[in-house]
């Protein structure tokens, strides 16, 4: 007489002596956790086994683009916009504002120390004022436009990153109302403060 059931657990395939999971964990002490965990970290190894080597060229191309770029972000502004004032290649209406802002920026703390002028037309020479222009000055210095107006129109014309360095140039920063004027025509023109910065390395006086 056959009985199914025998047959049945006769065909069965059970696992080996020692490979239930209660035999494992009397055996090793790891509790269900500790076992997974150690199984991950031997797929981890495994996966890092199967990645490409890193090249040697690649370490070095990848250290260089990182200098590069950090060099470059650190004087990003002076690259993307290189202040270098030259009147010469100015519109004629961008050379009289920039000579009225310095006339307001002169007069800014009261009276003209001594010299102060001299010093300054000496400067716009330097740069590639023309006679015409250096006369704006001292016409716009009689006749000073508004500080309203000046601001206002130096912004329409694209220009207030120059405007406030020939003004850092013509006020006397050792005055801390100077130092305060300068500070207000940032802000009124929203000059980045790295732009700021890399104007006063190159202007202050």
């Amino acid at each position: 007489m056959k009985l199914p059931f025998l047959d049945r657990l006769r065909s069965a395939r059970l696992p080996p002596d020692g490979a239930a999971y209660a035999v494992s964990q009397a055996a090793t002490g790891l509790s269900d956790p500790a076992v997974i965990e150690a199984m991950q970290q031997e797929q981890q190894v495994v996966e890092r086994q199967r990645r490409p080597p890193i090249r040697p060229r690649a370490i070095v191309d990848e250290a260089l683009a990182q200098k590069v770029l950090h060099g470059w972000l650190q004087n990003r502004h002076q690259t993307l916009f290189p202040l270098t004032i030259n009147f010469r290649t100015l519109e004629p209406g961008q050379a009289r504002l920039l000579t009225q802002a310095m006339a307001i920026a002169l007069q800014a703390v009261g009276s003209l120390p001594e010299g102060r002028l001299g010093e300054v037309g000496g400067w716009l020479r330097g740069v590639g004022a023309s006679k015409e222009e250096q006369a704006e000055l001292h016409s716009a210095l009689m006749a000073p436009p508004s500080l309203a107006t000046m601001v206002r129109d130096v912004q329409h014309a694209g220009i207030a990153a120059y405007a406030y360095a020939v003004c850092l140039v013509a006020a006397d920063q050792r005055d801390p109302a100077a130092r305060l004027f300068l500070d207000y025509l940032a802000t009124r023109w929203a000059l980045p403060t790295n732009l700021i910065r890399s104007v006063n390395r190159r202007y202050r006086r």
